[in-house]
């Protein structure tokens, strides 16, 4: 009697003094823990479990706890894992409103163990269910517009929250900024015809220019004159507006009929464009005088030698240089190439440029930063999604990045975009 007394008193010491995971193991559960971020991925980890005839785990990613197992039992799990004491596993991140994770242990011989759910809290992100077009940065009121179909968002990062949105009547292009009577201005190409210009702390529309056709995308010197390139019916124009009266100044006729987005270089009296209604795409560089009227129009030899895409196409601040592709294809303001960056097998998704090039990946969660002399990698910078639009403003990388799942899963829905901040060392 005294023998099982003492062996009662020892198992009431032993399992007082148990952890929560202990007791579980004692009551043959799984506990998932609270998920954490770690090597820029979701962990999830869980204790080991007693059971006979250990089949998998399955790791099951929803959108609501799960409450009826059968109805995932054959489908629905995102990964299985044979080893029983394999009990870690990285997920990628979503940016899915609400996310659950369970883990389910199988067996051959007996009914499965279900373990607590976890959810990922995505409530203090900025999230959008689409791409944008275009991203115009604005890091003098700490904001980014994106430019999604007929909607525009201004979004403050410093915040990182909406600030305001505006709808359209019609597809808005690329955009642009400028500066009017010492007020900042947003420039939005529209597909129908219309320059529209707002303020942009307010997105109040302050004034408007109808040219006709498609127009692409518009750019401003230093003389607030503004340059418009259009595209109707295999009929393409360049145009230059005064900004003050709203007036044409000039139209160029030459030989490059084509549709293409245009750049202005600092420094000059240059426009660059990139076409993109001809295959191979074409290169141009258009010259205008002080008041806005075109001198002259060249294209490049190449044609098609070397990587260019007006989708990526990014100016370096002191005007001598254009980077564009995702091979990251460095042109100079002659049209000349130079080089590309990071070898041949090298795909970025956008670039930007100060003292350095920073190029986002494409397809993986990392900024290189390269030198702007050699065009050699310098650092590379981790990212928690993959980097779509990346900007500068000051120490800090602002980051436009996208989840990257699988938009045929049925799981876990389409991707989704954010915005991240790295602080540079």
């Amino acid at each position: 009697m005294r023998r099982i007394l003492y062996l009662l008193v020892m198992l009431l010491i032993f399992v007082n003094s148990c952890s929560e995971d202990d007791l579980t193991v004692l009551s043959n559960r799984i506990a998932l823990k609270e998920l954490i971020i770690e090597n820029n991925q979701i962990k999830l980890e869980w204790n080991r479990p007693h059971i006979k005839n250990f089949d998998f785990y399955r790791i099951y990613r929803t959108t609501e706890p799960i409450t009826n197992f059968d109805n995932y039992y054959y489908n629905g799990s995102i990964a299985q894992i044979t080893d029983i004491d394999e009990t870690v596993y990285y997920d990628n991140l979503t940016l899915e409103e609400n996310v659950y994770y369970t883990i389910v242990a199988t067996s051959s011989t007996s009914e499965p163990i279900i373990s607590n759910c976890q959810k990922l809290e995505n409530s203090d992100q900025v999230i959008f269910d689409d791409s944008p077009y275009d991203v115009v940065f604005y890091p003098e009121g700490n904001k980014l517009f994106l430019f999604m179909g007929t909607k525009i968002y201004s979004v403050d990062y410093e915040l990182m929250e909406i600030a305001d949105s505006i709808v359209l009547s019609s597809d808005e292009n690329y955009g642009s900024l400028g500066n009017f009577n010492n007020k900042d201005e947003l420039y939005v190409s529209c597909s129908n015809g219309y320059l529209r210009i707002f303020d942009v702390n307010t997105l109040i529309e302050t004034a408007n220019i109808y040219i006709g056709g498609n127009i692409k995308s518009t750019v401003c010197d230093d003389n607030n004159i503004l340059y418009i390139k259009t595209y109707e019916n295999w009929d393409g124009n360049l145009y230059s507006y005064n900004r003050s009266t709203l007036n044409q100044i000039d139209k160029y006729s030459g030989w490059y009929d084509y549709n293409g987005r245009i750049k202005h270089l600092k420094n000059s009296n240059r426009i660059i464009e990139i076409t993109s209604s001809i295959s191979p795409d074409d290169l141009i560089y258009y010259d205008h005088d002080d008041n806005g009227f075109f001198m002259t129009a060249n294209n490049d030899n190449y044609h098609s030698d070397h990587p260019l895409n007006h989708e990526i196409f990014e100016c370096f601040p002191e005007g001598n240089f254009f980077i564009t592709d995702k091979a990251g294809a460095i042109y100079n303001q002659n049209l000349g190439y130079v080089n590309q960056l990071g070898g041949s097998y090298s795909l970025y998704e956008h670039f930007c440029i100060d003292d350095f090039i920073y190029a986002a990946s494409s397809e993986k969660k990392e900024i290189w930063k390269f030198s702007k002399m050699y065009h050699t990698s310098v650092q590379n910078y981790p990212t928690l999604y993959y980097p779509k639009f990346i900007y500068k403003d000051g120490n800090q990388l602002i980051i436009i990045g996208y989840d990257y799942y699988d938009s045929y899963s049925s799981s876990y829905g389409n991707i989704k975009y954010t915005i991240e901040k790295i602080n540079l060392n």
